[in-house]
């Protein structure tokens, strides 16, 4: 089997994840959030990993702006915040940096699924314009690749798996924000629960991972959610909080 560049960097990450994690003792907890809306969002455009990708719009701004505050209410003290290099997430990293005094620090490996050929496409563009990619994308398959370069769901979790690790065993003891997407972090989900995680990650959700070796140094899961307990070969989380709790819907319940 050819081993393409992706993967012989994915192995590495991998690799380095663990050596972090071998020398981890405290666990650490990390927020896990989407970046705010987007015109593409609003018109069903397919983002992926297009460079910088579009900005948020007048709506994410919003959205960013009301989980800043949620944030603070909720988090006194946050070490470091990383976030996707793509613009989206980094506007919404600097609303959510600014309070605490941190810098945001971009982590490629944070970026959504890379979908080749359907980057930029709405969804009613994407089938007739690139049928055989689309099916892949709509299968059930976590290990179909997509046509063109692309990102198998597999491939999407373990490169989440790994910077996640990696991050989490650089601020053992600590809370960190990580913002990131839609699809990537519905990865880390399927990571943490061991079975396909339903319904949707919205703009500006919040997620509570707690990342944590066991007592052997070997990753393993529990899931605090749902009465579940999986494993996971890398990785050890308690996944605390579940709550698709959005700025939207944050502000929606003030006006109320």
């Amino acid at each position: 089997m050819n081993i393409t560049k992706q993967q012989r960097r994915l192995a590495q990450d991998t690799q380095r994840a663990q050596k972090f994690a071998a020398r981890m003792v405290n666990p650490c907890q990390l927020i896990l959030i989407r970046h705010g809306e987007t015109d593409w969002n609003r018109e069903r455009r397919l983002q992926g990993q297009t460079k910088p990708g579009p900005p948020l719009n007048e709506l994410g701004w919003k959205q960013a702006t009301v989980l800043s505050k949620v944030l603070q209410q909720r988090y006194s003290q946050v070490a470091a915040v990383y976030s996707s290099d793509l613009l989206r997430a980094v506007q919404t990293a600097e609303v959510l940096a600014g309070p605490y005094n941190l810098q945001v620090r971009q982590y490629p490996e944070l970026r959504e699924r890379h979908i080749s050929v359907l980057q930029g496409l709405t969804y009613v563009e994407a089938p007739s314009q690139q049928p055989e990619a689309w099916a892949v994308l709509q299968r059930s398959s976590s290990s179909c690749c997509i046509p063109g370069g692309g990102e198998s769901l597999d491939d999407l979790r373990d490169r989440m798996v790994a910077a996640l690790v990696q991050i989490a065993a650089q601020h053992a003891g600590q809370r960190v924000l990580v913002i990131s997407h839609g699809g990537a972090l519905h990865a880390t989900h399927r990571a943490a629960r061991g079975y396909q995680a339903k319904g949707k990650v919205l703009n500006c959700s919040i997620s509570v991972l707690l990342v944590e070796p066991s007592r052997q140094l070997q990753w393993h899961m529990q899931v605090k959610c749902m009465g579940q307990a999986n494993a996971h070969p890398q990785l050890a989380a308690g996944l605390q909080q579940c709550a698709w709790t959005t700025a939207k819907n944050q502000q929606q319940q003030q006006q109320q």
